[in-house]
C-alpha cells in the first residue's frame, strides 16, 4: 500500500467495530490492525481477531487479493 501511496491509518486508530480480543494486539500493530479493518481489508475471525493464531495460506491469499482490488478501485 506505502508503494502505491496509499495511507490507511491518516491520523491514527480508526474507529472500528470491538473486537473481544483486541486489547491483546501489541500496542505497535493496534494502529495498523485498526486501518486494516477499517478499510475492509481485514475482518477477524467472528467476534475477535485472533492476533496470536498462526495465518493460513488461505488467510493471506484472501489478504493479497483484497489488498489488490483494493488499489486497483483508487
Amino acid at each position: 500500500l506505502k508503494s502505491e501511496e496509499i495511507d490507511l491509518v491518516g491520523d491514527g486508530v480508526l474507529d472500528v467495530p470491538q473486537y473481544s480480543d483486541f486489547d491483546t494486539i501489541p500496542e505497535y500493530a493496534r494502529e495498523a490492525v485498526s486501518a486494516l479493518i477499517g478499510a475492509g481489508l481485514v475482518n477477524g475471525k467472528g467476534d475477535s481477531i485472533a492476533p496470536n493464531d498462526n495465518t493460513t495460506r488461505a488467510e493471506v491469499a484472501v489478504l493479497l487479493q483484497r489488498v489488490l482490488d483494493f488499489v486497483a478501485e483508487k
